[in-house]
Formats: C-alpha cells, sequence, structure tokens
C-alpha cells in the first residue's frame, strides 16, 4: 500500500502541474520531470540543448498517461479485491483524488493545444491524447467511484472540447477562401 500511495502521490502531483499550464503555455520535459516552460530566449535555448521540444512534451504526457491509467486499473481491482474496510476506504479516497486531477489536468491540455494551434501534427496528438486516453479513462473511473466518493469537481460535467480555431496558416486560410469562393459561384 505505502508503494501505491508513493505512486498516487507522483501522478497527482504530475497532473497538478498539467492542470496549471496556463494559455499560450508550454512544458518543460527535460530530465523526464515536468516543469512549466516560461518563453525566454534562454529558456528556450536550454531546452534545444537538452533536446527538449514540443515533439517530447506530447510524448511524455502520452506515456504518463498511459501509466496513470494502468495505475488507476490496478488501484480498481485492488479496491474490489479488499476485504478490509479501512483500507478499502483508503484505495477509494486515492482513486478519488485521482479522478479529480485527471480531470482539472484537461485544462492544461486544452491550454497546450491551443499553444500548438499552428502545429498540426501537434495538435492531432493532443487531441488523441484527450479523446482517446484521458476522458474514457476518467470516465471509467468515474463510473466505479461509488456516489459518496464523487467530489463537486467530479459531478461537474466535463466541459467542452475546444472550439476549432480559425488557421493563421496561408495554405490553409487559401484553401479556406477558394472553398469560400466556389461555393458561392454555385
Amino acid at each position: 500500500m505505502v508503494n501505491m500511495e508513493t505512486m498516487n502521490h507522483s501522478y497527482l502531483s504530475k497532473l497538478r502541474i498539467i492542470s496549471k499550464i496556463p494559455e499560450h503555455g508550454k512544458l518543460d520535459t527535460t530530465h523526464n520531470d515536468i516543469n512549466i516552460y516560461y518563453s525566454s530566449t534562454f529558456n528556450w535555448v536550454l531546452r534545444k540543448i537538452q533536446g527538449d521540444s514540443k515533439h517530447n512534451a506530447v510524448k511524455y504526457l502520452t506515456m504518463l498517461y498511459r501509466e496513470i491509467n494502468t495505475f488507476s486499473d490496478q488501484l480498481m481491482c485492488n479496491i474490489v479485491n479488499e476485504q478490509d474496510t479501512v483500507k478499502k476506504h483508503k484505495k477509494l479516497t486515492m482513486l478519488a483524488s485521482l479522478t479529480e486531477k485527471i480531470k482539472e489536468s484537461l485544462n492544461g491540455i486544452r491550454n497546450l493545444t491551443g499553444t500548438y494551434k499552428d502545429y498540426l501534427k501537434v495538435v492531432s496528438l493532443l487531441e488523441c491524447l484527450e479523446q482517446d486516453i484521458i476522458i474514457p479513462q476518467y470516465k471509467i473511473l468515474k463510473d466505479f467511484l461509488p456516489d459518496k466518493y464523487c467530489t463537486e469537481t467530479i459531478n461537474n460535467p466535463l466541459p467542452s472540447s475546444l472550439p476549432l480555431r480559425t488557421s493563421t496558416t496561408p495554405q490553409l486560410n487559401q484553401l479556406k477562401s477558394g472553398h469560400d469562393t466556389l461555393s458561392k459561384s454555385y
């Protein structure tokens, strides 16, 4: 149980950091750690020298959420098999905290998506992370938790996905305007 508590604490800490990524914020994942990156020439050069990039940040996040999903699956299994009511309560409390922080971290993931709106591959990978890994696991956890463990944060509906943004890339804008011209001619 101590090892599970240590792992849970580590995941909760990382999810809290992710949830605090501001609009236009970035992540620094150097040294297999996670920090909010503040833009400056010095920080950018330092990140590049250490091999960090937006692509590495997305890979790091994908691996992290997959680890969290595996951990939460194991925790659910342990809860189902736990006979001791005190230990079961403690594990359910851990799972509720994890569920809450997973949900709150979506804000940071969506802010990253906005940050990289001009990098379609990165946006697609972040959208896949959100829609294929984070949200499905969140829903499983929410359904698993007894009502008395579901906090207000868990009970509130998930915020809707980010609206489609107008692209600032010239090629896409040109395609859109060409499509509008064609539509008007019919």
